[in-house]
């Protein structure tokens, strides 16, 4: 995430909230890794503060 797009904040501090996290661990990431690491990509990019929650995960 350091070539994060957002410049409201140092991308390397974003955060997860529980609920976000709890809905990354409900999901089957077993076969599809790169699924993952782009779901929280997109979330960290998109984010209007540091805390991305499962909202912002769907995208």
């Amino acid at each position: 995430m350091v070539s994060s797009s957002n410049f409201k904040f140092y991308s390397r501090k974003i955060e997860l909230s529980d609920e976000a996290i709890e809905h990354l661990l409900d999901q089957d990431w077993a076969t599809d890794l790169e699924k993952l690491a782009q779901k929280v990509t997109n979330a960290a990019t998109n984010t209007e503060d540091r805390i991305n929650t499962p909202k912002g995960l769907e995208s």
